[in-house]
């Protein structure tokens, strides 16, 4: 569905739950309702240097593995532009990240469900006892991003940081594709369950 800013009319709005939109159900759009949005965390110390570290990784592999760079050329994949999504990741703390899922762009505004938990706080996808490793904010309040760099925000737990979890998540970035799209684009099982992404990655020599 569309989103639009609201407007001054009069229509029959239902308000999402925990979230800043309503539905306008005479337009059936979603519409931004403009709230506190929270902050994104950076990482601490300790972590930016892991995730330097790890970036690094990513970009020889991408630069210089044979095996992934035909895996993922094989798969419609530019390279180049890939390293280039690499480079340009924006990491934050996911963990200690208040700005709501909507604001940061991890959730499908075309998706009623998604939408849902849109006005919680990233920090909840990331529960302390395990789930979610990372996400990327391809749709930034509420919209796709245009570019690649509009689309390069990442949220991570430090279990995340790795060479693996950095490419999976600059595909998203690259592609402006969600989970079930890459897995497809892989010919791999398509799941809610996303970690076999990650493993098809490390089978080509993508990462450790």
């Amino acid at each position: 569905m569309m989103i639009s800013d609201a407007m001054d009319r009069e229509v029959n709005r239902t308000i999402v739950p925990g979230s800043n939109y309503v539905y306008d159900d005479e337009e059936r759009v979603y519409r931004r309702v403009p709230q506190n949005t929270g902050i994104k965390a950076s990482l601490n110390a300790k972590d930016a240097t892991l995730y330097d570290d790890q970036r690094l990784g990513a970009l020889g592999r991408l630069a210089f593995s044979p095996n992934c760079r035909k895996f993922l050329a094989d798969h419609g994949i530019d390279v180049k532009a890939l390293i280039g999504a690499v480079r340009s990741q924006n990491p934050f703390d996911g963990t200690n990240s208040t700005i709501t899922p909507l604001a940061a762009g991890v959730v499908d505004p075309s998706n009623p469900t998604d939408v849902s938990y849109g006005g919680l706080q990233v920090r909840s996808d990331f529960n302390p006892r395990g789930g979610t490793m990372a996400e990327t904010g391809v749709f930034p309040g509420g919209t796709r991003g245009a570019t690649v760099l509009d689309r390069s925000d990442v949220y991570f737990r430090r279990g995340g940081i790795n060479t693996a979890t950095i490419i999976h998540e600059a595909l998203h970035s690259l592609l402006g594709e969600n989970d079930s799209q890459i897995q497809t684009r892989f010919g791999i099982s398509t799941s809610s369950v996303s970690d076999n992404i990650t493993q098809e990655l490390r089978k080509h020599d993508c990462a450790e």
